[in-house]
């Protein structure tokens, strides 16, 4: 098989990835790792073209860590989720991540344009999410152009030790790409009815005994 990327030893390359395949069956590719020299683990794009793989670092993080140890690591950012928009003269790509450096909110980093280049980073909820990584409705995304994530508060402490966090709502936070402007957002917070059932992708009912409060999200520059 081809490589897409090689990437050096010591770069403290994430163990999982996000991908995504737009329209074309083309591969998208969203991950992190440290570029060399810098000790800072920054969010990468890799993505073919039709032609040839290409690569560009979309953030420009300043704290560093590692991921050497012993144990699960306490990671002060998310692996990302990755979805692309395509449209007749442009490209959007969105990814959805959780740092640190941003008070470990659900946050959005976007670009409209992939040949222009420009990223717009948007916080999507306004309190903490701690240790939360994302996942969205793949199916929801395909059909509806929504992306509607699940969020709960989460804790991780670092090589094997606990985090004391009390139960925490379930909330789904839904947000949609704007063909208007660079970044428009619409999130809010939807829940089922504590007396409907839920139904898992086998088929079983899922039980929700704790009825949920949620609150309406407003995006903060």
């Amino acid at each position: 098989a081809e490589y897409a990327l090689k990437i050096a030893q010591k770069s403290d390359l994430i163990n999982q990835t996000s991908i995504f395949g737009d329209a074309q069956s083309r591969p998208w590719i969203a991950t992190y790792w440290a570029p060399a020299g810098t000790g800072i683990p920054q969010y990468q794009l890799i993505h073919h073209d039709g032609t040839a793989w290409k690569t560009r670092q979309i953030s420009h993080r300043t704290t560093a860590f590692s991921l050497n140890g012993v144990g699960t690591k306490q990671i002060p950012i998310s692996r990302p989720q990755l979805v692309v928009d395509a449209t007749a003269d442009s490209i959007g790509v969105t990814l959805v991540f959780r740092d640190v450096e941003r008070g470990d909110k659900v946050s959005l980093m976007r670009t409209t344009n992939l040949v222009k280049n420009i990223w717009t980073v948007t916080d999507l909820t306004g309190s903490t999410v701690q240790a939360w990584e994302p996942s969205y409705d793949i199916d929801l995304w395909n059909s509806s152009r929504i992306l509607a994530l699940f969020v709960q508060r989460m804790g991780q402490g670092d090589g094997e030790t606990s985090v004391a966090l009390g139960p925490q709502p379930v909330q789904i936070l839904e947000w949609s790409p704007s063909t208007t402007s660079a970044i428009r957002l619409h999130p809010r917070a939807r829940a089922f009815k504590s007396d409907e059932p839920r139904i898992d992708i086998s088929g079983r009912i899922i039980p929700n005994p704790v009825p949920l409060a949620f609150p309406h999200f407003t995006p903060t520059p």
